[in-house]
C-alpha cells in the first residue's frame, strides 16, 4: 500500500447506502466509512444544482466527529489520481493545493496565489499537526 493510515470515505448520493460498493470496499482491505448522503430535493429542483455539497459535507461532518489529526484529500469519482500526488501530501504543514487538468472547457484549473498572507477559501487539502 502507498499510503499508511488510509480511512477512505465514501459519501453517496443516494437515500441509502448500496450493498453491492460495501462489499467491493470490504474486498479492498482498506478501512472506509460508506456514507449516504443525498443531495435535498429543495436543491434538486434548482436551475443550479450543487452537486457533490451534500456529500462533501456529510464527508466533513463524519471527520469532524471521528478524526482529530491527519490529512484530508477530497476526490470525486471521475477523476484520475497520479501517485506521486499523494508523495507531495505527505510534506504539507498546514494547506496544499494542486492544479486539476481537463475540467469543463478548461485545460487546467488552479489557484493563482500572489503574496497571500492569509487564504480564506477551502481547496483541496487540509492538514491539523
Amino acid at each position: 500500500m502507498h499510503i499508511v493510515n488510509l480511512h477512505w470515505i465514501i459519501a453517496d448520493d443516494v437515500p441509502t447506502c448500496n450493498t453491492m460498493i460495501g462489499k467491493l470496499l470490504n474486498k479492498f482491505g482498506i478501512p472506509f466509512t460508506h456514507i449516504a448522503s443525498p443531495m435535498p430535493d429543495v436543491y434538486r429542483k434548482s436551475s443550479v444544482v450543487p452537486r457533490g455539497v451534500a456529500n462533501r459535507r456529510a464527508a466533513l461532518g463524519w471527520i469532524r466527529k471521528n478524526i482529530h489529526s491527519g490529512v484530508l484529500y477530497f476526490g470525486d469519482d471521475d477523476n484520475t489520481f497520479d501517485l506521486e500526488l499523494f508523495d507531495e501530501i505527505r510534506f504539507t504543514n498546514k494547506v496544499s493545493m494542486f492544479p486539476v487538468g481537463l475540467i469543463g472547457d478548461y485545460s487546467v484549473s488552479s489557484p493563482v496565489l500572489k503574496e497571500v498572507k492569509q487564504l480564506n477559501i477551502c481547496f483541496i487539502l487540509f492538514l491539523n499537526k
